[in-house]
């Protein structure tokens, strides 16, 4: 550690450049350092590692995200420590935080010294810095993209709506237009497409309250049954849903009262960090040359810009007492056919039940007839729809099998053996330690997991 500090002090203390004007005020700068990656605990083969830099009036944003050639499903989250930039010349200490993917299995972090200069289209540098630990360098190349301004652009006004699809300021161009022969004919098309996009466009260009209605609903059930993540089907749905109500909702927003948007701005600010991610699908990709990334950062996009000026609200939490407290079971409580596991504090816990693949409507509730998932108690055999419940194993080893054959390894449930890969279906998952003996620790709603 102390060496690792040592190191990061003597990088600070190397940023000095100077030189003529290149680099734009305004534009994005895309660094690939080579082999700057590898897996935490082997350093070779190494891949390079791509950052995506911005600048804006002549600063650098100290946020910036980056890949690596080998994990194509994860963007590292990084930050800028320290910068001098000159002319064509700049320094920067960049700080990367590690995520887990297919090539790293676990969280690290790395630090890098970059040293480049640019033509303004190109760049070309060193850096020297400390990965998983271990110091190494390597060369830096680079592509300069300037950010094209809109002439005369006139920013939307704080709380002015609409502002995303179109302006306040065209509606009444707009309109013009909609008395056309040829746009009562387009109008009449926009008035019958039931997509929020379109109703919330009639809106603006018609008045008619009905259509501000059938926006409301589409928000309304959107939120109430949780469609905002994947839950079957086309498993981009959700981005493509997410786009066309937030659209809907921008041009319907003066004719909602002030509970409807602080419901939807709330909502919005809760899933915008999850839309990030890909609506954290097992499949999402998160590459700049993914059509997930296309679809769920331009989402994420549009939910920025909705709740840009908003005032949000911290999310409800519940009392820390109703989250956490101590239940005494007694050994006459426990039904009969259920095991009695020992649990320890420093070990995950290894006895569950499951039940499914089961075809239920997505954020249903299997037990809702026995009192919801709550009070449910499932033991060994129970049946739930179409499926039984059963005790996961994680016995093969000691038995001399395939450790690839484990359901339970370590802890960790294998959800591609135990469920056959059939992921947007409902899967149940028990987990015993509801049923240990003498007192334990509980965090209520979580002994018994649909997802």
């Amino acid at each position: 550690m102390v060496f690792r500090r040592m190191v990061v002090a003597a990088v600070v203390s190397c940023l000095v450049v100077g030189g003529a004007m290149a680099l734009p005020d305004t534009g994005r700068i895309v660094l690939t350092l080579s082999d700057a990656h590898w897996e935490f605990a082997d350093p070779e083969p190494r891949a390079e590692t791509t950052l995506y830099l911005e600048r804006r009036d002549g600063a650098w944003l100290p946020t910036l995200s980056a890949d690596a050639q080998r994990s194509l499903n994860v963007a590292h989250d990084a930050y800028i420590v320290d910068s001098r930039t000159d002319g064509d010349e700049a320094a920067l200490l960049v700080r990367l935080h590690v995520r887990r993917d297919r090539w790293m299995d676990r969280v690290s972090e790395a630090a890098y010294r970059i040293r480049f200069t640019s033509d303004g289209q190109t760049c070309t540098g060193t850096w020297q810095g400390v990965v998983h630990g271990t110091v190494a360098d390597g060369a830096v190349t680079g592509i300069v993209k300037k950010t094209h301004v809109v002439p005369n652009f006139v920013p939307p006004a704080p709380g002015e709506r609409p502002r995303l699809l179109i302006r306040r300021s065209h509606i009444e161009t707009l309109r013009e237009k909609a008395a056309t022969d040829w746009g009562v004919r387009q109008l009449a098309e926009i008035r019958e497409d039931r997509s929020a996009a379109a109703q919330g466009f009639a809106y603006a260009l018609t008045g008619d309250a009905v259509h501000v209605k059938r926006v409301k609903a589409a928000l309304e059930k959107a939120i109430a049954r949780n469609e905002w993540f994947c839950s079957g089907g086309n498993q981009h749905d959700p981005a493509f849903r997410v786009v066309d109500q937030l659209l809907g909702f921008d041009m319907v927003y003066d004719a909602c009262d002030e509970a409807f948007r602080k419901r939807v701005i709330n909502h919005v600010a809760d899933k915008l960090e999850m839309f990030y991610w890909g609506a954290y699908n097992t499949q999402f990709n998160g590459h700049d040359r993914s059509n997930w990334s296309l679809m769920f950062r331009s989402a994420a996009g549009i939910m920025a810009l909705t709740v840009l000026d908003a005032p949000l609200e911290a999310p409800e939490r519940r009392a820390a007492a109703a989250l956490l407290h101590v239940l005494p079971i007694e050994p006459a409580a426990i039904p009969d056919g259920v095991p009695v596991v020992e649990q320890h504090s420093e070990k995950p816990i290894d006895a569950w039940l499951y039940a499914g693949p089961l075809g239920e409507p997505f954020n249903a509730d299997g037990f809702a007839a026995q009192g919801g998932m709550p009070a449910a108690r499932p033991r060994p055999g129970d049946k739930l729809g179409s499926a039984t419940f059963r005790l996961l194993s994680s016995q093969e080893v000691k038995e001399g099998r395939d450790p690839g054959s484990l359901e339970i390894r370590k802890g960790a449930i294998d959800l591609r053996k135990v469920t056959g890969r059939r992921y947007l279906v409902a899967n149940y998952l028990s987990d015993l330690s509801k049923w240990r003996l003498g007192s334990q620790v509980e965090c209520s709603n979580h002994s018994l997991h649909r997802g």
